[in-house]
């Protein structure tokens, strides 16, 4: 695969998140040194991962099967990655190749605890390293089932962030860890924005959820940004990002960081590997 993947002009790649699994098609031609692009995307719940006759039939009608050879894959929810692998060889023949955490060539970490940092925040480092000027440091927001606020610093590291609970995963406490609160669905919560007043329990719980989750994202925000002299890139990603959009001044949107970074990653892991053995 390390041969085939550096000519390839296109990768599936898949992140296999905490509430969706998410299969992306992106460009490489232009190899690890530029953002890849993203052609297509498909996603099914977690849940689904033992059946995985939607991702063929989306392959199929894209003209895409070829892909599933060089497919990649993130490691950032063992568990259900497992039983995704085992659903890919009963489906496909084959399995996708497994892609590790970044390597400290690629991307240096500098938190006390390296080797615990989930992968999804590494990778959106290592996209955001082909987005930014250098010398400019830069906020990653990823909004999904957690929050996280990372920074990536003026050199490239990954300097370290903050972790919070997401729509879903606040909804989800309020209504298990109370004796009356009814469950609000997270999309519920941004069907529109909600009136800080809330009239009614409902309301009143969607008034919490949205506007405590966009507070809480841009004081996290302003308090990083005070640690730099300079103002730093402010990006936004993941599948809650639409509902801080409109809150957050002078960002950048890129929807599928994660899926980006998995694909450079994957890129420079095979570049390596070509590498080692053409030194043999």
């Amino acid at each position: 695969m390390q041969e085939l993947i550096s000519v390839l002009e296109h990768l599936l790649a898949v992140d296999v998140g905490n509430t969706r699994i998410k299969f992306g098609v992106l460009k490489t031609s232009n190899g690890f040194a530029a953002l890849p692009e993203n052609i297509d995307l498909f996603a099914i719940p977690v849940r689904a991962c033992d059946d995985l006759s939607s991702v063929r039939t989306w392959l199929e009608s894209r003209n895409q099967l070829g892909l599933l050879t060089e497919a990649v894959v993130a490691d950032v929810n063992p568990m259900i990655t497992q039983d995704l692998m085992r659903a890919w060889r009963e489906e496909f023949g084959s399995v996708p190749r497994r892609v590790p955490r970044p390597a400290e060539e690629l991307l240096k970490n500098l938190t006390r605890l390296p080797h615990k940092v989930g992968p999804d925040r590494l990778f959106n480092a290592v996209a955001v390293n082909q987005i930014r000027s250098a010398e400019t440091p830069v906020i990653i927001v990823d909004s999904g089932t957690a929050t996280t606020v990372d920074v990536v610093d003026e050199s490239g590291a990954f300097a370290g962030g903050a972790i919070l609970p997401g729509f879903r995963l606040s909804a989800q406490a309020l209504h298990e860890y109370t004796a009356l609160l009814p469950t609000v669905a997270s999309d519920d919560v941004a069907e529109e924005i909600p009136d800080p007043l809330g009239k009614d329990t409902h309301s009143a719980i969607r008034s919490g959820l949205y506007w405590g989750g966009v507070g809480a994202v841009k004081e996290l925000v302003q308090q990083l940004c005070g640690t730099f002299p300079e103002t730093p890139m402010i990006i936004l990603t993941g599948g809650a990002a639409p509902r801080l959009l409109p809150h957050l001044p002078n960002v950048q949107h890129y929807p599928q960081l994660a899926l980006q970074g998995l694909t450079i990653t994957a890129l420079w892991e095979a570049s390596m590997a070509g590498k080692s053995d053409r030194d043999v």
